[in-house]
């Protein structure tokens, strides 16, 4: 480490050590590269320039001139910079869990991976609050399931970021840094459990990812609610070729349980029949079955045909339970849908599966 944009000159110290961690820490905040969090960094360096104590007034200042549900988006970043200077100064404050109270806030709003990693921070080391693992296990899970989808390259970095946190580099002179870090002593257990948890996960049975994301959903089971990460478990998997996960997608989006503002109702619809034809190519029953009753309900010129093609296809492939269906398809039918009838068959035993909508 060496000291950078405006730390103070002088021998290695424990203030030059925190200064360098900090300018570091401000200038790869977020995991996603984002303009608004790159602003600033020259401010916080300026301030750094001083003294350690000097800077905590600027970061306190800062904090308690944000609010954080009505400031605009740049202002709330702010203030997560300072309250991550706050916790990595251990400057004092009032009350002493202000920071983290207002990363609380931030969460609470955005539902931001990077503040979930650093609370978990927080809740291991005690930084302003009491240590309390559980806490800290809770946030770090939460941030593992919401970066499902990142790369192993992705995770280092937040480990670099992550060890920033730990009370142990305040004391870590910089010739000694490298070592340190290399023999594990700023990593942090909990985190890496929490990643390997969800990494074994990805890579074991899909009835396992299936029944996460379910957990996901609702908060339960010991899970942290998170509708995105739910989410993401299905994407990943689904990507992966798992029928399953693609049929519950297509669930999930004909029950409107991951619906978003900038999603109309077409477009719900578009990707459950995506997701549909997806797992019906691969001979999934459920998906197959589900397919012909969307197509039923929303072709409305050869919607029975079709359905009544995909019906007879589940049952050639060993569902039981199609019968019911066939005869009450048979009740509608007429002269005009056996052309249908027959092209749909053909095109499923060519496995081109119709497009209802």
């Amino acid at each position: 480490m060496t000291a950078t944009l405006g730390c103070m000159n002088g021998s290695i110290s424990r203030g030059l050590v925190l200064c360098t961690v900090l300018v570091s820490l401000m200038a790869s905040l977020v995991l996603a590269a984002t303009p608004a969090y790159a602003d600033g960094v020259e401010t916080i360096a300026s301030k750094q320039n001083q003294t350690e104590n000097n800077a905590c007034p600027y970061f306190i200042k800062t904090v308690m001139d944000t609010d954080w549900f009505s400031d605009r988006y740049t202002k709330r970043l702010e203030g997560i910079r300072a309250s991550v200077a706050l916790l990595v100064l251990d400057c004092p404050t009032t009350p002493v869990d202000m920071p983290v109270k207002a990363l609380h806030e931030y969460q609470n709003i955005s539902q931001d991976d990077s503040v979930s990693f650093m609370l978990g921070a927080a809740y291991e080391y005690g930084l302003h609050v009491q240590i309390d693992l559980d806490e800290a296990r809770y946030w770090y899970k939460r941030f593992a399931f919401m970066t499902s989808g990142f790369s192993d390259e992705e995770i280092d970095k937040v480990r670099q970021r992550l060890f920033t946190f730990n009370p142990l580099i305040k004391e870590t002179h910089d010739e000694k840094f490298d070592a340190a870090l290399a023999e594990g002593k700023l990593a942090s257990p909990l985190f890496e459990a929490e990643v390997a948890t969800v990494r074994k996960l990805l890579s074991g049975p899909i009835s396992g990812i299936i029944d996460a994301s379910e957990y996901l959903y609702h908060g339960t089971n010991g899970y942290p609610q998170s509708t995105y990460s739910a989410k993401q478990l299905l994407l990943i998997a689904a990507q992966n070729g798992a029928p399953e996960a693609q049929y519950a997608l297509a669930k999930a989006a004909l029950d409107r349980r991951f619906f978003t503002m900038t999603m109309t109702r077409r477009i719900q619809l578009l990707d459950a029949q995506r997701n549909l034809t997806e797992a019906a190519k691969q001979h999934y029953l459920p998906a197959i079955k589900e397919l012909a009753a969307f197509c039923e309900k929303y072709d409305q010129k050869t919607g029975t045909a079709t359905a009544m093609a995909l019906y007879l296809y589940a049952k050639r492939e060993g569902a039981q339970d199609v019968d019911k269906h066939l005869r009450r398809l048979q009740q509608h039918w007429n002269k005009l849908l056996d052309w249908w009838l027959e092209r749909s068959n053909r095109d499923i035993e060519n496995e081109h599966f119709p497009i209802c909508l």
